[in-house]
């Protein structure tokens, strides 16, 4: 697999992790209300983490 392909890869999931929680917090203070949670924030959160383990493994970050 091409080097940049990678690098996407983990900078990708690397920035979906950071931002994943922003649209929750964003909710949170315009509603005033915890009751709802953003199923979309944690849909982000979760493609980043998938991301960032492919490219652990790729990049033999993480060891099995």
């Amino acid at each position: 697999m091409p080097n940049i392909v990678i690098e996407v890869v983990g900078y990708v999931g690397a920035l979906l992790i950071s931002i994943a929680f922003l649209p929750q917090t964003i909710k949170l203070i315009k509603d005033k209300n915890t009751k709802g949670l953003s199923l979309i924030s944690y849909s982000i959160y979760q493609v980043g983490l998938i991301l960032f383990i492919i490219y652990g493994s790729i990049t033999k970050i993480i060891h099995y």
